[in-house]
């Protein structure tokens, strides 16, 4: 996420983008002031309150300095730096964990490498991606394998 955000990575607005919008949004899409709601999330998400503090630190570095880092010379400097490190640890838990999910999926890492080689291909990073995809596509091809020698094991 923190590497597509440093992208700043727009998708495009689909039809089912808006119908997502309009089901999970109790305000149409348009109205919602997100410098508003930024601090939301449903009381069983918030496993810690956060102190007024952190919140008004929080504040002042998106509204000061995140205007600041998106403008040249930061943006070169500081952001593209940020997105290389990002992509370094990318690779390295991706080795790491033999690009397998290092969450506790209990098998669902094939469903979940497949929604993640789909918001890739939908991100026009394949630049960026391109090694990743192929061995996300590798990796389904095999789960798929796999997938069919068990059920037909369970049989």
């Amino acid at each position: 996420m923190s590497y597509l955000y440093g992208k700043r990575f727009v998708g495009p607005i689909t039809p089912l983008i808006l119908k997502l919008r309009e089901e999970l949004l109790t305000e149409p899409y348009e109205r919602v002031e997100w410098k508003k709601v930024r601090h939301q999330c449903a009381k069983e998400d918030l496993y810690y309150p956060h102190p007024l503090i952190q919140d008004l630190i929080w504040d002042s570095l998106y509204n000061v300095m995140e205007p600041i880092m998106t403008h040249w010379p930061f943006n070169k400097l500081v952001r593209e730096k940020a997105l290389q490190t990002v992509m370094k640890h990318i690779h390295y838990e991706d080795e790491n964990s033999r690009y397998i999910t290092i969450g506790c999926s209990f098998g669902s890492q094939a469903w979940d490498a497949s929604l993640i080689i789909q918001a890739l291909l939908a991100s026009n990073l394949m630049e960026d991606m391109g090694p990743t995809l192929v061995k996300g596509h590798e990796f389904i091809k095999k789960s798929q394998v796999c997938l069919i020698l068990v059920i037909r094991t369970l049989r």
